[in-house]
């Protein structure tokens, strides 16, 4: 496999094309050296989507989490997609030695080495307030999708303050009340009270879903591994495209199939593979283990099918998709093993 390094740089990094990119990252590392980092060249970077995000920064702090890196980085508007892929997160807490060129001082590591806890303010831009973003970057900043945004907030290492018994993550009380305040109302089509408050309660529930799951499966108050969730908005560049919400999740731990596995009839663990297990987590066939879990993972998929929305989930070599149109979810398998699991949805605004 030739080297990353012997490529052009990247200009676009979709969820489709990530795997590949990893998979030379990981050839690197391989033979990487202090004085010979593996070297990722994102200075030409002009897309990058949310989901495709998420993987590579759980790739890089976790599979790829001890090898050196030189990652370079545009020299403008990149703060903000760093920060609202989790690839600020990763860099910041990276075991292996990291070395940031192109961004200069407006890359602000060290606010993303502490953990979140309720009641303290967010990660937004700089780490300024305890807001997502303000209405004019809201409503007015023209940005193309899935690249440079500002409105973005993230909490780190929800997972420690979780209660295995709790159906509501202290997370989802925060962030219920800025979608409420933030979310343009008549730019958006959010006018109506019953379907804007229906819209934020249905991302609410996503959030509680999805953090209590990897609070599950990455071993609560477990201080050796590493979580992040991160909330975001795009902006439609077009006529052809749309104003999304991005919600991911994303952990450094064993990976939901590896937790998962030992909790199912062990009759059906022998008959079906690490994909296929993913599935059924998914589409709802597996016979449940804890009816305390509140909605469960399959309500994420029906919540994406109504809402017109997808979902990329990625653990180990295994991939799943959810889409609103047949087949609703597919599975594929990864050249590259991620260490942990992403849970990534998109939403489009109504």
């Amino acid at each position: 496999m030739a080297s990353l390094m012997d490529a052009q740089p990247l200009v676009q990094i979709r969820s489709s094309s990530v795997d590949a990119i990893l998979g030379h990252l990981a050839a690197d590392a391989r033979s990487a050296t202090d004085a010979a980092p593996v070297v990722l060249d994102l200075s030409k970077a002009r897309h990058l989507e949310r989901g495709a995000g998420a993987i590579l920064s759980n790739a890089l702090i976790g599979t790829l989490g001890a090898c050196p890196l030189r990652i370079e980085l545009p020299e403008v508007h990149a703060a903000d997609w760093l920060g609202a892929t989790g690839l600020s997160f990763a860099l910041a807490n990276r075991k292996g030695p990291t070395t940031v060129v192109g961004l200069g001082a407006d890359l602000d590591l060290a606010v993303w080495q502490r953990q979140w806890l309720p009641g303290r303010e967010v990660l937004g831009r700089a780490d300024r307030a305890p807001t997502l973003f303000g209405p004019s970057e809201a409503s007015e900043t023209l940005v193309e999708p899935d690249l440079e945004s500002m409105t973005y907030a993230a909490f780190i290492d929800p997972h420690m303050s979780t209660d295995p018994v709790i159906q509501d993550h202290p997370v989802n009380t925060v962030v219920w009340p800025w979608l409420g305040r933030l979310l343009p109302r008549a730019r958006l089509g959010l006018s109506h009270r019953d379907s804007r408050e229906s819209f934020i309660a249905e991302v609410g529930r996503l959030v509680t879903e999805m953090v209590l799951n990897v609070s599950q499966h990455a071993a609560p108050g477990r201080r050796d591994l590493r979580s992040i969730v991160h909330v975001s908005l795009t902006r439609g560049g077009g006529e052809t495209s749309f104003d999304r919400l991005h919600l991911a999740v994303h952990d450094t731990g064993p990976g939901i199939l590896s937790t998962a596995r030992p909790k199912i009839r062990p009759d059906l663990s022998a008959r079906i593979d690490d994909h296929q297990l993913l599935f059924k987590l998914f589409d709802g066939s597996l016979p449940p283990w804890d009816r305390a879990r509140g909605m469960g993972l399959p309500k994420v998929v029906d919540i994406c099918k109504r809402r017109k929305g997808s979902l990329l989930v990625a653990s180990q070599t295994t991939r799943l998709r959810g889409q609103a149109q047949p087949p609703y979810l597919l599975t594929s398998r990864s050249d590259f093993n991620l260490h942990g699991t992403v849970l990534s949805v998109m939403l489009p605004l109504p």
